[in-house]
């Protein structure tokens, strides 16, 4: 679960990037990992601190689960 999110972009001078393209992906993108590992955590029933979480290691996770 998560509150749901406003974002406003604010134009101003400054904090130029390479060719002068300033950042503006960050904010799609912020969320979806804390999300992910909710889901995966949810769905192990156990804490999952792994980033990246790769299907390696959600299969090690299981296995250790199987093995308790």
């Amino acid at each position: 679960d998560m509150p749901k999110i406003e974002i406003d972009f604010i134009e101003h001078d400054g904090d130029n990037g390479p060719f002068h393209a300033k950042s503006i992906g960050e904010s799609a993108v912020v969320p979806s990992t804390p999300a992910v590992l909710s889901a995966l955590q949810d769905a192990l029933g156990m804490v999952v601190h792994a980033i990246p979480m790769t299907p390696v290691k959600t299969i090690a996770l299981l296995q250790t689960k199987e093995a308790e």
